[in-house]
Parts: C-alpha cells; structure tokens; sequence
C-alpha cells in the first residue's frame, strides 16, 4: 500500500513536471511604427543637395529591407505629422496614418513617400499620442517599435517626455530610435526622455544608423517578449523526471529487504515488466514509463474542449427541423389556392371588364383620326435627336477610347499599359490601373504600373478577356479592351494633359492677380515655367515644385494626375504698419519655417510710415530690432505680432 501511494505520488510530479516543461514562454509578433516628420523645414538641402524629406524616405526602405532579412513576416506601419496643412495655418493636429501595419508592404511605403510632401509645422508630442492611442493598440499580441525621423523639434508646445511617461510606457518593447537629419546639440537633450538619438547628416551616417537600429531589434525579430529574454538568460535547465527520482533511494533504504536489491540486477536486464508491488525492484527508468501510460490528466481536458462545440449543434438542430414546417403551411394554402382557381377567375373577370368598357368608349368615337397631328410634334422632336449627338462627345470625355493594341507571341498572358501624348511622348507616370468587367463592372485586376529606367511599364499577367480599364483619377479610359491569350498585349493610350490653377483662400472668386508663381518639373531637364496666378496653364502628369512670390514666399509641392484639374490655394495677404516716427534703423523681420523662426526682410524705419508698410501672409512673425541706434552692439529687442487676411495690424517699436 505504501508503495502504490509513493507511485501515484511520483507520477503526479512527473507529469507536472512534462507540462512545465512543454510551456513555451509568448511570442509576440514584430511591429514597427515609422514616424516621420514632413514639416516645411524638411524641403530644405541635405548633404549632396537633397532634400531632407527625401533622405529620410531612403533611409525608411533601406531599414525596412535590413529588418526583413531578420525577420520577413515583420510588419510596418507608417505614420506622418506636418505634411497637410501649411504653416500659416500653424495646424498642431496635422498627424495621419498614411500606412497601416502589414507584412510584405515595402511597395506600398515606398509609392506612399513618394507621394508625401512637407508643407507645415511640427506637432511631435501630439502625433506620439495618437500613435499611442490608435495604433500601438494590440500590446498583448504584438511586439511594438517606433522609429522617429525628423529635423528639428517639438513646435506646438507639446511636451514629449509627459507623452512617453503617460502613454508609451508598457506600449514599446524597445525604447524608440530618433534619427536627426541636422547637427543641432539641443535636440539630444529634448529627445532623451523619449529613445535613443543617432545623427544622420551625411552618407557615412546612414549605414552606421541603420546597423544601430538593426543590432538592437535582433531579439525583437525572434523571440520578442521581455519574460522570455530574461528566462534565456537565466539558462537553467528544465528539471527532468530522473533528477526526481533521485529521493527514491532514500526509500529504497527504509526497506530492510537486502536480497532483493540483489535480484533486481539480473530482471531488470531480462524482464522489462517489473513486479509493482516490490518497490525496491523500480528504478528510475521504468517509475517514468508508467505515467506516461496514464495521462489522466489529459483524458479530462479532452471530452471539456469536445463538447462545448456540442452545445450549439444541438440548438441549431431544432432550428432547422422548425424551418422547413413554415413552407408547408404555405405550399398547402398555395396548393389550395390552385384549387380554388375556379372561384377566382370570375373574380379577376369581373375585374377585367371595367377597363374593356373604357377602351370601347376610346376606340368608338373618331378623335383617334384627329391625333394624325399629333405625328407632327413626333417631327418636332425629331430636331432633338440631333441635340443627342453631342452626348456622344460627352461620352468620349468620360471613356476616351484613343488608344492602340498590339500583340506579339508570348509563353503566356501579358498586359503592358503605356500613356503617351498626341505627339507621342511617352509618360513615366505609377498611377494605379483597375481591370473591370464590362458587364458587371467587378474590378477583376487592380495594380501599379510601375516602368523601368527606360520607361516602360513592367508587364502583367492577367487572364485573358474582355475589360474596362480606369486610372487611379476615376476616369475610364478605354472600354472593351480584349486581351488575347498567350500574347504580351501592348495598350498604348493617347491621354491629355493636366491644368494647374490658383485661388484665393476662403474668397475663391477674388480672381489672384497679385502674384506670379514658378513651376519647376521635379526630374532632370524638367519643365521650368513662370506663370501668373489668374492664368491656368496645362503640364504633363509628374511632380512639381510651385513656388509663388508672395511675402515670404509660399512653397509647394503637387503631384500633377493625368487629365486633372489641379489648384493651389493662397491665403489673402494683410499687412503690417510699422508706425514709428523716429528713426531706428535697420528692423530685420522672421518668419515660421518648421519649428523656428528664419530672417527674411529687412526694414529701413526711417520715421516716415508711408514707407514703413508691408504686404504679408497670413501668420505669426517676430521683427528684431535695436533700441539705439547709437548702441548697435547692445541687445536687440524682439516683438510678436500677427498678420490677418485683409486687415492692417499696427506695430510700434519700442
């Protein structure tokens, strides 16, 4: 009896034992958030000429690759602050999700920055909440990361480190990267509460940066939860079932049976089923066999996962079975119906005579032969149709079925879709392309047409068919495009140029004939044209940089779509009224560019106020300027003020 209550004893820790062991700690899947920072300042030249933002997009795809040769099913999430609202607007909630978290969309983050532009200031505490609150969101399932790309600081006066302390906080398994694309000291200490900050303000920089990051995300890529680094690094072994066992000789020696010790040497060789109730015949080896034959355990979880699936099979049974009783009562009355169709046919005849009557009424007397004038107004009409064909024009508008088909032989179904102007240049344009069908108008195939260094689209295989094919703009281009199988089907369409126009903001019909803008192609060799704001002019699909001669200047960047109609809104300008009457000398003026203030005029304050008027934007500025002119080494003394669309905003120094 002894002996059976040591085995069930035994067994139990052995088995508890395998369950621990069988326990693998959570693994959580890799997630990196990219933040990137498209405020005004980023338009500025990096090392080599660049534009910063630029830079920035590179370096974003060359640590999307190098993570994924850790890990290729990591996942990336792209969020941007400072790129939709311009400066003058000084917007501090301008932060969006432009690219949710997946695996495998290096494609899709690298077309999405292609297409963001700088353009406002720079609200960095706020775009770290929302990226706490929507989209750091699923902790328990996901290993989170952020990485900040970004030139400068915080502009809205949020506070960073009250952010990391209240939200980020249990959100990010590894303590977030900041990558500074300019040498400024102060911008370490602001980013220290938040991550670790790494320079990047030349080449050199960036393999170095990304080799940084990548060292310290490795365990990120494998095994990403804290719980299970500590226990790999505590490297102690899970407990076996014969370290045990060992307390069985202590037990063994309780019992004063000296000659059995002695027989179980030879049946353990020649006997492999041992006597159960001689507890002195067991060894270690055979003790772990016979849980193992016994998992009870295991029995009692089985039939409790088995039957929940039951519970709702059995309430869906009489369901089903009460269903089909409802069509019976109803094929029965339908069937009587049937048989009653004789009492109803005299019912619907009885119907039926009281129209007969008013026909008779209508075929008896001879205004029918009157209405002969009535063909005439038929023939008034017929001047209409005539109207209609113009509709046709319209349709050619929506649909333009300019376009050309050639095939030639190929292993399999190709498609390869080139857009070319009426004097044949070809564009470069990615825009997205939807194959529907024509009957239903199903998109059947939706992708980028993407082009190599030549120009020419990279080819699809698709089936072939019949289809209607529209651009990313909405326009259908071409109907009832057939694709012919095993050929590589070139579709060259003849398409129109874009417009680019200006209006004032919010009085759009202020026509804008205070100003003149240059518009420059953004590719070698681009397009480079000045044009004034009352005029709309056509440009060929791409990326222009629009710079207008506003005071400051206004800087933009467009992507210009194929047959679109594009428009750049300008705020109405006010002005400042510098209302001295004494002589000070020389008032240098600053304007908002990202998160700082830059110099862009300078005023001779002569004490005539005649002279001492500007035309403004819109927005907040500083003027600098020396109390004595006498004293030109003692300190300038600095005034705010604010510029508004139509009104005079006086301003004495003093």
């Amino acid at each position: 009896m002894r002996a059976f209550r040591f085995f069930i004893f035994l067994s139990v820790i052995v088995f508890s034992v395998k369950v621990f062991a069988q326990k693998e700690p959570e693994k959580k899947q890799p997630r990196i958030l990219i933040l990137l920072d498209e405020s005004s300042s980023m338009i500025e030249k990096w090392e080599g000429g660049k534009p910063r933002y630029k830079v920035a997009g590179e370096i974003i795809l060359r640590l999307m690759d190098s993570l994924y040769k850790l890990n290729d099913q990591s996942e990336f999430a792209l969020r941007v602050f400072g790129h939709q609202y311009p400066v003058p607007e000084h917007n501090c909630y301008d932060t969006k999700r432009e690219v949710m978290f997946s695996k495998d969309n290096y494609t899709q983050m690298s077309l999405r920055l292609a297409d963001i532009k700088p353009l406002g200031v720079t609200p960095i505490a706020y775009a770290l909440k929302e990226a706490a609150e929507n989209d750091l969101v699923n902790e328990d399932q996901y290993a989170y990361s952020i990485v900040l790309l970004t030139d400068g600081g915080e502009s809205c006066g949020g506070d960073i480190c009250d952010v990391v302390k209240k939200l980020l906080d249990r959100k990010i398994f590894f303590k977030p990267y900041i990558l500074s694309l300019v040498d400024y000291a102060p911008l370490r200490t602001e980013y220290a509460c938040l991550g670790s900050y790494l320079q990047v303000v030349n080449d050199k920089d960036i393999p170095k940066a990304i080799d940084s990051i990548v060292t310290s995300f490795r365990p990120a890529m494998t095994l990403t939860t804290a719980a299970y680094k500590k226990f790999l690094e505590s490297k102690i072994p899970a407990p076996s079932a014969l370290q045990i066992n060992i307390p069985t000789v202590k037990i063994k020696t309780e019992e004063p049976q000296p000659e059995p010790v002695k027989k179980v040497e030879v049946p353990v060789v020649k006997a492999p089923v041992p006597d159960i109730n001689n507890v002195a015949t067991h060894k270690t080896t055979e003790i772990k066999e016979q849980p193992v034959k016994a998992p009870a355990p295991t029995k009692v979880a089985v039939p409790d996962v088995a039957k929940l699936p039951e519970e709702p099979r059995v309430i869906m049974v009489p369901d089903i079975k009460a269903l089909p009783k409802r069509p019976k009562t109803y094929l029965a009355m339908h069937y009587a119906s049937e048989s009653i169709n004789k009492l109803k046919v005299p019912a619907t005849i009885a119907m039926q005579p009281e129209p007969k009557p008013v026909v008779e009424t209508f075929t008896k007397p001879t205004p029918p032969p009157p209405p002969a004038p009535k063909p005439k107004p038929v023939v008034k009409p017929k001047p209409t149709p005539p109207t209609p064909k113009p509709k046709p024009t319209a349709k050619k508008e929506e649909p333009d079925n300019n376009y050309v088909i050639t095939t030639t032989d190929a292993k399999e179904t190709l498609l390869e879709v080139y857009f070319e102007d009426s004097k044949g240049n070809m564009y470069h344009s990615t825009p997205q392309i939807v194959l529907s069908d024509p009957r239903t108008g199903n998109a059947m195939k939706t992708f980028y047409r993407t082009v190599d260094a030549k120009g020419n689209p990279d080819p699809q295989r698709i089936p072939a068919g019949t289809y209607n094919l529209t651009v990313t703009n909405g326009r259908t281009h071409d109907h009832n495009i057939e694709i012919q199988p095993n050929k590589d089907n070139k579709v060259i369409i003849q398409i129109k140029n874009s417009s680019l126009g200006f209006e004032y903001s919010p009085n759009k019909k202020r026509p804008v004939t205070e100003f003149k803008a240059l518009v420059t192609m953004r590719e070698i060799g681009g397009r480079q044209e000045t044009q004034q704001c009352t005029d709309r002019i056509e440009y060929e699909p791409g990326t222009y940089h629009v710079s207008v001669n506003t005071f400051p200047p206004t800087e933009r960047y467009i992507d210009l779509d194929m047959e679109s109609e594009a428009v750049i809104t300008i705020p109405e300008p006010g002005w400042v009224q510098i209302t001295n009457t004494n002589p000070l000398g020389k008032a240098t003026f600053y304007t908002v560019r990202g998160d700082q203030y830059l110099p862009f005029h300078k005023m001779n304050v002569d004490g005539v106020p005649a002279s001492q008027k500007l035309r403004l934007q819109p927005g907040p500025y500083k003027v600098h300027f020396i109390k004595d002119p006498k004293m030109p080494l003692a300190d300038e003394t600095v005034i705010d003020f604010r510029v508004n669309s139509n009104e005079t905003t006086e301003v004495i120094l003093k």
